[in-house]
């Protein structure tokens, strides 16, 4: 639904998703999850977010269906990345940061929300948080996908650079929200550790789930023929995720006595097109799983 719809009943829910369907990207399937269910609640969703053509991974249109028509869409202006890359910059948080900041504040006073929740990451759209609460009045919720706060493996001056900010600011951004959500209890404790004043706050850990209408569409489709069954991995696979994936390629490499199986790791790097780098293809090399597994990051 597009920019001017009026919402029908209910209070306005503010949710800021710079990725959102058609991106397939994990911030993006946390809103689209979230989205369909909130009128159950009297809430009207308005989703803040940039065109397709500003976001670096491919996009998968059939998450537009998935997603639903319950929400209003506002777009936000956004610094183009072939532009901004060439100082270094590919955040696409920073890259609308300045637009969002008006956006908001425009939209604020159009529509008067109860309140702005902020899906993280990207992390620096959280630095117009505080600002509107303070020139608006609205509060604000934080939702942590993945924490801003963590110990660099890679430590070039771009990586400390961005973990000096987000050690910086965290703590003031924290303080002054409402509530607090994350996928997990470890994020929200973590966080207690580092600022212990937010340990008052209203903090939820809600956990990726399963939406059964996500299944509705399968019921739709055809069977190919093709002759084995197909597994498909989709989203990121980091540092801390690889002893996971080789227990399950181990698994896999047993299950083909049995089985006829292809597997398929997709958007296993957050990085965009082009800039992407296989975290598997070792691991699948080493296991002798090439004909069976392929990684596309």
């Amino acid at each position: 639904m597009e920019d001017d719809v009026i919402m029908e009943s209910g209070k306005l829910i503010f949710i800021v998703a710079p990725y959102f369907p058609p991106s397939a990207l994990p911030p993006s399937q946390r809103v689209r999850l979230l989205v369909p269910h909130l009128r159950q609640f009297g809430l009207e969703p308005v989703i803040f977010t940039v065109d397709q053509h500003y976001r670096e991974e491919s996009p998968d249109p059939w998450m537009l269906e998935l997603v639903g028509q319950d929400y209003a869409l506002v777009r936000v202006k956004c610094i183009d990345q072939i532009k901004s890359r060439k100082w270094g910059i590919g955040d696409i948080g920073l890259r609308m940061l300045p637009s969002l900041f008006f956006t908001l504040k425009r939209e604020i006073k159009r529509k008067k929300p109860a309140m702005i929740l902020y899906p993280v990451p990207p992390w620096y759209v959280l630095l117009t948080a505080p600002l509107m609460k303070f020139i608006t009045g609205v509060p604000y919720a934080i939702d942590y996908i993945d924490p801003w706060v963590f110990d660099l493996k890679r430590k070039n001056f771009k990586a400390r650079a961005s973990q000096w900010i987000a050690r910086t600011l965290e703590g003031w951004i924290v303080r002054r929200c409402a509530l607090i959500f994350s996928v997990s209890q470890g994020i929200l404790n973590d966080l207690v550790k580092r600022y212990p004043a937010v340990g008052s706050k209203t903090m939820v850990a809600v956990p990726y789930g399963v939406e059964l209408n996500d299944y509705a569409g399968l019921a739709r489709g055809e069977e190919n023929g093709r002759g084995f069954t197909l597994i498909r991995y989709i989203g990121a696979v980091s540092d801390a995720s690889v002893r996971v994936a080789k227990a399950m390629l181990n698994a896999i490499k047993l299950l083909l006595a049995h089985e006829s199986l292809k597997v398929e790791f997709i958007g296993t790097s957050y990085a965009g097109k082009g800039l992407s780098q296989p975290n598997l293809t070792n691991i699948i090399g080493e296991l002798q799983l090439n004909d069976t597994v392929t990684e596309s990051p």
